[in-house]
């Protein structure tokens, strides 16, 4: 019997919440319980494998320069970006 979802994450995850956050996003993603257990065996090893993958996934939908828009937008912003629409707010 496979371990449940969330200790199977924190097994992995080795105190880094952001690293299992960005797990929790990608696996919400999957639609079937059974690619929910193929993308748990490919899941990264650590957070820079993790931005690795999020960004070839951009670049494989062919989405860059939406990206790099967005990035400069934040990046170049002369107040913090809040999130909103059912977020808490966060801050950037």
């Amino acid at each position: 019997m496979p371990r449940p979802l969330p200790l199977t994450l924190y097994s992995y995850a080795g105190g880094v919440f952001r690293w299992a956050d960005l797990q929790i996003q990608a696996l919400a993603l999957q639609e079937r319980e059974k690619d929910i257990m193929k993308a748990l065996k490919r899941l990264p090893k650590d957070l820079e494998a993790t931005y690795e993958r999020i960004l070839k996934r951009i670049e494989d939908e062919d989405k860059s320069e939406e990206a790099l828009a967005i990035l400069r937008w934040l990046a170049f912003s002369s107040r913090s970006f809040e999130f909103g629409g059912g977020c808490r707010n966060r801050r950037v």
